[in-house]
């Protein structure tokens, strides 16, 4: 508003160049409406063989918002961004912004984690997106230690997530070495007492199930193409 304003008070009207930058934006914004529309009604009332065959959907439809822009990407030299609905899966409760690469191992480590949701006191350590250590056990504790007993040295600078609240006993354990983030459904008062004291160290709690929120995989190949693939959720 305050561009048309202020050039219709300079010069009486709106040039060519405002309007094509607008209009621009304009387009963006409905098609961003009709691409809503269009989702809500092939899930409520769209053909639905292509679930129960081995037919694949016709059309890939991807939209979402920019969220955050990220301070870089893979590479200090690539830009980059978070786009869609992070914040409604994982709330922030420490640790400075989460960087590309933290994004991407705290979403396959939550991923992993949430198959376990059922099961007994449970912990992951992952590096690179890639499993490093598990474990299970009666509690938390000595799910951490056969966890790190997998193998002592990658935990470091790793990502560790939980699928229970993390206590202050195993909080402790694990501070003692450096981790990147650590993820859980929630955190003991004790837990983020001492937790917190680690300026570097980024606490994600999980807000609902990511693993479980879309049906397909999608991986961009290059040359204008996307592999799509039905999530292993079996």
């Amino acid at each position: 508003y305050a561009a048309v304003a202020g050039q219709v008070a300079a010069e009486g009207g709106t040039t060519l160049e405002l309007r094509r930058v607008l209009a621009a934006k304009v387009y963006a914004r409905t098609s961003e409406y009709d691409g809503a529309i269009a989702e809500h009604l092939m899930s409520a009332f769209g053909d639905d063989s292509a679930e129960s065959s081995d037919e694949m959907p016709d059309e890939l439809l991807v939209q979402a918002s920019l969220s955050q822009t990220l301070r870089y990407g893979e590479n200090p030299h690539q830009r980059a961004g978070l786009y869609g609905k992070f914040d409604e899966y994982f709330e922030q409760l420490h640790g400075k912004a989460l960087s590309y690469n933290n994004i991407l191992d705290a979403t396959a480590a939550a991923n992993l984690i949430c198959e376990f949701l059922e099961d007994p006191p449970t912990l992951a350590i992952l590096k690179h997106t890639n499993p490093c250590g598990m474990g299970q056990g009666a509690n938390l504790m000595e799910a951490w230690a056969k966890a790190f007993a997998t193998d002592n040295q990658a935990p470091f600078g790793g990502i560790i997530a939980v699928n229970q609240p993390l206590d202050g006993e195993c909080a402790a354990a694990i501070s003692e070495i450096f981790s990147e983030v650590i993820i859980a459904p929630e955190f003991t008062d004790e837990a983020l007492g001492i937790l917190q004291k680690k300026k570097n160290l980024r606490l994600l709690k999980v807000l609902q199930n990511p693993f479980t929120a879309v049906a397909w995989d999608v991986r961009n190949t290059g040359a204008e193409s996307f592999l799509v693939q039905e999530r292993d959720i079996k």
